[in-house]
């Protein structure tokens, strides 16, 4: 931000109005984090930034920041269960299901993954 006046009334201040506890806004504007963020607890903020002058009744300004945070893969896929027990006839035939495993990643989608036997693994 600038203010075309002179002296104490020319100087800008900047406050961060929200979300102080996770951002911080320094003398010249810059925004930074103030701590670790995570897309799976929340993917967007929306910060306001105020700005006001130097005089002894400051004149402000603010304007909305929009903050999207984005996906590093941190997270591990996960089983439903640690174990599984199967029971397959022998003369069943090729591609034959025998397991439908339900894998998922924490706080995201669900993923069905299928597991079909190869005849030509057991002969």
């Amino acid at each position: 931000a600038t203010d075309p006046d002179l002296g104490e009334s020319g100087q800008v201040h900047y406050r961060l109005v929200n979300h102080q506890k996770l951002f911080s806004i320094n003398a010249t504007g810059a925004i930074r984090t103030a701590v670790p963020l995570d897309r799976e607890v929340k993917g967007h903020y929306f910060l306001v930034v105020e700005a006001s002058d130097g005089a002894v009744d400051p004149r402000r300004s603010r304007l909305t920041l929009s903050v999207t945070v984005l996906d590093v893969d941190d997270n591990s896929p996960m089983f439903s269960q640690q174990s599984y027990n199967v029971n397959l006839p022998e003369n069943s035939p090729k591609d034959t299901v025998i397991l439908r495993l339900q894998v998922g990643f924490w706080l995201s989608r669900e993923n069905v993954v299928e597991v079909v036997l190869s005849k030509s693994e057991f002969d």
